[in-house]
């Protein structure tokens, strides 16, 4: 876990007391970000007005990119199965001409598999022994 990490999850969780009507940690959010931005050397800085959680959880998945973390986070946020149902997958082709003495890049659909994600997935089953040990339990939707 890197320092980026923990100053990502410190905004994202201000930004989500934000949206339960606290506003007291908005500046800490902002300076988080603002700290990550900085190291990175990006030029744009959030001020507490501009920042929403939509834009720290962009931020985490441009800190976080290589780090095999998108996956976990999108299935955290609830949103896995609006960014990645029926997506295709795409690549791009290196095409070089002689005559020109140039290269192309050529978008091509990868393959014919379109990945799916049912909601269900989200939660995990619950062993039916504990449910049985315990009336307050539900099984989760799905199972």
């Amino acid at each position: 876990m890197r320092y980026a990490e923990m100053l990502l999850i410190r905004a994202e969780a201000a930004m989500e007391l934000k949206t339960y009507g606290s506003d007291s940690y908005v500046a800490d959010a902002v300076s988080c970000i603002k700290a990550i931005r900085q190291r990175a050397g990006a030029a744009k800085v959030y001020e507490a007005d501009d920042l929403t959680l939509d834009l720290v959880r962009k931020e985490r998945r441009m800190e976080m990119f290589f780090e095999n973390k998108t996956f976990w986070d999108l299935k955290r946020w609830r949103i896995f199965d609006r960014e990645v149902l029926n997506r295709e997958m795409k690549i791009l082709w290196p095409i070089y001409v002689w005559d020109e003495q140039k290269y192309y890049m050529k978008k091509t659909v990868y393959s014919d598999f379109r990945y799916t994600f049912e909601r269900t997935l989200y939660y995990n089953r619950i062993p039916n022994a504990q449910i049985q040990q315990n009336s307050m339990i539900k099984q989760n939707p799905g199972y």
